[in-house]
């Protein structure tokens, strides 16, 4: 692996990284509803300047569920099912 590939590499690292970041954050603090037909699933979107072409919003879409082990433990199976880019215009 020469030099321009190790970099090019880290390039993409890099951005998957900012990505996942931007993802986190949306999830954290960004406004939530609750999707009316499936109550375990929530939407979650926050307002960036900064993200390509016109896209001005982050939208992420999370599924809560329970599962329980042999033992008879319940534990959390949450997951990001998508997130995506949006142009979100702004209401006056």
């Amino acid at each position: 692996m020469n030099d321009g590939n190790i970099l090019s590499t880290l390039t993409i690292i890099l951005r998957w990284i900012t990505i996942l970041n931007i993802c986190k954050e949306t999830i954290r603090t960004g406004a939530k509803r609750q999707e009316p037909l499936n109550p375990r699933k929530y939407r979650y979107v926050k307002y960036f300047d900064d993200l390509a072409n016109d896209n001005n919003h982050i939208v992420a879409i999370v599924l809560f569920k329970l599962n329980v082990d042999e033992k008879g433990n319940t534990i959390e199976n949450n997951f990001v099912l998508t997130a995506y880019q949006k142009y979100i215009r702004h209401r006056r």
